[in-house]
């Protein structure tokens, strides 16, 4: 039922070719992206996590006195936590999967970079290695600056204008500055 699967991963080192990359990360990305989507839009994976632990909490407190003080501390500790983050959830306070948001910035900044760096291969077939590497070189600053911007009433300013506008403007310069080389 697998073999196809694992054929094709199986081709893409033996026989590599950039089709196939850009086809399986494609793939695997658009998996990820509705993964996240699902979970950021129903809250599945987290709801289940926190009903989980109220559930194991019901469990050990009906034990009632077999439990010792300490582990009538961590139950109550659980609980708490679990209350805790059930609120957060409700009032849309933290991210999908309860990332930092910094690193949640510093990815939005480093997306466009991600992008170009896949359709790279199918604009210039040739030379990509140093030219992966340069667009790391330039990436990783700015996604780390993305991840340190402070935190804005606007969310849309640290996820999509910075982002955008640092990658439009740096591709500006850099393709005025290899026109001005040329002539």
């Amino acid at each position: 039922m697998l073999e196809p699967i694992f054929q094709f991963f199986e081709k893409l080192i033996d026989q590599f070719s950039w089709r196939r990359l850009i086809f399986a990360s494609t793939l695997v990305l658009g998996t990820i992206l509705c993964v996240v989507a699902f979970e950021s839009y129903t809250g599945k994976f987290r709801l289940q996590r926190i009903d989980r632990v109220i559930t194991l909490v019901e469990h050990a407190n009906r034990l009632g006195p077999l439990l010792n003080t300490s582990s009538r501390g961590n139950l109550a500790i659980a609980l708490s936590s679990a209350t805790a983050e059930l609120a957060a959830f409700t009032e849309n306070d933290t991210t999908p999967f309860s990332l930092d948001p910094k690193i949640l910035k510093g990815l939005a900044a480093l997306a466009p970079w991600a992008l170009f760096m896949v359709l790279l291969p199918i604009v210039s077939p040739g030379g990509n290695k140093s030219a992966v590497a340069g667009i790391l070189i330039v990436a990783i600053p700015f996604a780390i600056i993305g991840g340190f911007l402070p935190d804005s009433r606007y969310s849309w300013l640290n996820y999509i204008l910075y982002p955008i506008a640092h990658f439009a403007i740096i591709v500006f310069l850099i393709t005025y500055f290899h026109q001005r080389k040329k002539t």
